[in-house]
């Protein structure tokens, strides 16, 4: 079966994995959440292909700026708010697939709080 990165595959992921009580708790960069982690498991393969369809700058050791998730690596928007991009950062790091960062700044010369992710 093939993923494809799109705002409403992030969605239906995302809210099926989630829960409201008794699942890991995951601190984003908005917010944070609970999620389900057998369901989670379940998804990891999608979860992990729907990552690589993410711009090159975040598969390197320096990441890339948090608004740049909302694009695809081939160049268009597949999120038009951060709403989704916040939801895969959520499931990424509930499997450890990645890391934020608020420290950047120093290293590229971004603004103060222009948070940067990783992804392993």
């Amino acid at each position: 079966m093939e993923f494809q990165l799109t705002a409403e595959r992030v969605n239906q992921v995302f809210l099926d994995v989630q829960v409201e009580i008794g699942g890991r708790p995951v601190q984003g960069i908005y917010g944070s959440a609970q999620l389900d982690e057998t369901k989670l498991e379940a998804y990891e393969r999608e979860i992990d292909a729907l990552l690589a369809e993410l711009p090159d700058g975040f598969h390197t050791p320096t990441g890339a700026a948090f608004p740049f998730m909302v694009q695809h690596k081939k160049g268009y928007a597949w999120a038009t708010t951060f709403v989704e991009p916040e939801r895969l950062l959520l499931m990424a790091l509930a499997l450890n697939k990645c890391w934020v960062s608020h420290n950047r700044r120093e290293i590229l010369g971004v603004p103060d709080n222009t948070p940067f992710v990783g992804i392993f």
